[in-house]
């Protein structure tokens, strides 16, 4: 949950900071956060698969690909209407916080 939301501000970072400064954060708490976010999801998928791990996986997969196609597709709808890809941004920084407030309480149910 923190990962996510470390995410999301480094998403948005590159907004506030639209220089070398944002860059450098955006790339610290996202490729960081991507690869806890990525271990943690791979023990959980692990914990609960109960023999069918595969499968699981793939689940995870295709959710994964599912942001990596849909992301380009608000991207560019971004820059058409506000010829800007703040707004994409925002929306993106925005999702992984909410995401993370998501998982933040899942955890404590």
């Amino acid at each position: 949950a923190a990962a996510m939301v470390a995410q999301g501000i480094g998403v948005a970072s590159v907004v506030i900071f639209p220089d070398v400064k944002g860059l450098f954060i955006a790339t610290l708490l996202t490729g960081l956060g991507f690869l806890s976010i990525m271990q943690l999801s791979m023990r959980l998928a692990r914990d609960l698969s109960s023999g069918a791990m595969a499968r699981t996986v793939a689940v995870l997969t295709s959710g994964y690909a599912s942001g990596q196609l849909i992301g380009p597709l608000v991207s560019s709808g971004s820059v058409m209407l506000f010829h800007s890809l703040h707004p994409a941004l925002l929306l993106a920084a925005a999702g992984l916080a909410l995401g993370g407030l998501i998982v933040g309480i899942a955890i404590k149910r």
